[in-house]
C-alpha cells in the first residue's frame, strides 16, 4: 500500500458531504480513496513533512486515469505526515 490512511472524521455541510483523512506516506505516490462519490475540493494539513514540493489531483489515480471519489497524490516522501480535508457529494 502507497500510503496509510484513516478516516479522522465524516460530516455534511449543507449539501456537500467533508471527510478528514490522516494520511502517511509509505512512497512517494499513491492513490487515496476518499469515500466521496466526487471530489470538488480540497485542503492539506502538513503534520511532519520533509517535502515541500508535492502535487494532488482530485477525481484521479496515480496513473493519471480519471477516478471519481479518488485523490492522487505526488512528490511525497515515505513517512511524510499529513491531513487531507475533502470535500463532495
Amino acid at each position: 500500500m502507497a500510503f496509510t490512511v484513516n478516516r479522522v472524521k465524516k460530516t455534511v455541510m449543507g449539501d456537500m458531504r467533508m471527510v478528514v483523512l490522516s494520511c502517511t506516506a509509505d512512497t512517494t505516490t499513491g492513490s487515496i480513496e476518499t469515500g466521496l462519490d466526487r471530489v470538488y475540493g480540497f485542503s492539506v494539513g502538513p503534520i511532519s513533512m520533509s517535502t515541500s514540493s508535492y502535487a494532488i489531483y482530485p477525481n484521479a489515480l496515480a496513473g493519471g486515469t480519471a477516478a471519481a471519489g479518488y485523490v492522487a497524490v505526488t512528490g511525497f516522501t515515505a513517512a511524510d505526515e499529513f491531513q487531507l480535508i475533502c470535500f463532495g457529494t
